[in-house]
């Protein structure tokens, strides 16, 4: 299976992160994000990361054991809180893959962009059109400005869950 979320930002220790998300603290927070994922993903599965993973500079090995936690291959795209020695932290994970700045997927003859960013694609007269998919918005909507062809997979609109594959193109096919 193939699944896809952003915006862990574990261990960013401020209150509109973690209280907007629901949680007393950053640990319970921390917390319930990997219980989530690790209750849907399985090892075998592929995941794609959309950007920001982790905060907190002082907290990298801390950040590198709940990554790791994480099941699944984990196929990471930077976002705008990724610095390099971060995304050289992620590369000392035994379960991330690959880093990319973006990405095209093929699924299901569907081509989804995954960006840490909502993009506006530029083929979107194709059929059926190319996908956006993105975090970095912290919003609970799944579409970008009602978009249809434009699908966040960010933690914040799924309970801190990751979404598979399927979900966003049959949320793609709703609009």
């Amino acid at each position: 299976m193939i699944y896809l979320t952003s915006d862990w930002h574990l261990n960013h220790d401020q209150p509109f992160i973690w209280s907007a998300r629901g949680f007393q603290n950053v640990e319970e927070m921390n917390a319930a994000i990997v219980q989530r994922h690790n209750s849907i993903v399985q090892d075998g599965d592929d995941v794609y990361v959309l950007g920001d993973l982790c905060m907190n500079k002082d907290k990298m090995e801390e950040n590198r054991q709940l990554i790791s936690s994480m099941r699944g291959r984990l196929h990471v795209i930077v976002g705008n809180h990724d610095s390099d020695k971060k995304t050289m932290m992620y590369l000392c994970c035994p379960n991330v893959i690959e880093i990319a700045p973006a990405t095209y997927l093929k699924y299901k003859k569907r081509t989804l962009f995954l960006s840490h960013y909502p993009c506006f694609t530029g083929n979107v007269d194709s059929k059926p059109p190319v996908l956006s998919t993105f975090g970095h918005t912290h919003q609970k909507e799944i579409y970008y400005n009602d978009i249809p062809y434009m699908i966040n997979v960010g933690v914040d609109a799924h309970d801190c869950y990751p979404v598979s594959i399927d979900d966003v193109l049959k949320w793609a096919g709703k609009k």
